[in-house]
């Protein structure tokens, strides 16, 4: 049998992201969604030009190959060398609040737009590298998050929890950097998701599944 996997996303994507993207394409009759939601973005604000930058993130095409070039890549990164880091913002707790309660209004969104459409709707809560290492700890907003998905019946498949229980130096090879993950990373959330996909009756040749996916 034959399986295909669409990856959606782009960077700087939050949860209101993903809800505007299927809102505006649909679940193009999938068999299964995997909604990919990391511990940072549980407060994290639906990003927009404004807020990611309207270089990296254009809304039209360029003129020129090379004013792309010159405007997308090497003038941002010349600016990176000159100015000075910023220091990071921090915010108040009624504004982490806020944002994490639009983020569950938007995943309530999905969920009904995939019931509408019967299509099973799974979670993939990942965890920042500061999650685990040196030490576990539990990521704010989760406990909060997990009864949320566990009111709406939605399954999640939680590698916060499942590499918990790993050595440090597994564990550390799995991000690339704070929150990203490494292609071992990655690997590992493969078998995590079809181990959960072969629990139900969507996948008939998990073997080969699991294969197909490592190999691409």
């Amino acid at each position: 049998s034959e399986s295909e996997v669409l990856n959606a996303s782009a960077g700087s994507w939050g949860v209101g992201n993903q809800a505007g993207y299927v809102s505006k394409f649909g679940l193009f009759d999938s068999d299964a969604v995997i909604l990919q939601i990391g511990s940072h973005d549980l407060t994290q604000k639906t990003s927009t030009s404004e807020v990611v930058g309207r270089y990296t993130h254009p809304s039209q095409n360029p003129l020129l190959a090379t004013y792309e070039l010159l405007r997308r890549y090497i003038w941002p990164m010349a600016l990176k060398k000159i100015k000075p880091k910023p220091r990071k913002k921090e915010f108040s707790v009624e504004e982490l609040d806020r944002r994490f309660m639009e983020n569950l209004e938007s995943l309530k969104g999905i969920h009904k737009l995939a019931n509408e459409k019967k299509t099973p709707l799974f979670v993939l809560f990942t965890p920042s590298r500061k999650d685990l290492i040196p030490d576990l700890k539990e990521p704010e907003y989760k406990a909060d998050f997990l009864r949320e998905m566990q009111a709406l019946q939605i399954p999640v498949i939680d590698t916060h929890e499942e590499w918990g229980e790993l050595p440090l130096e597994e564990v550390d090879i799995y991000f690339r950097d704070k929150v990203h993950l490494s292609p071992e990373g990655n690997e590992a959330v493969a078998d995590l998701v079809f181990q959960k996909l072969c629990e139900t009756d969507l996948v008939e040749t998990c073997d080969i599944l699991v294969e197909t996916v490592r190999d691409f």
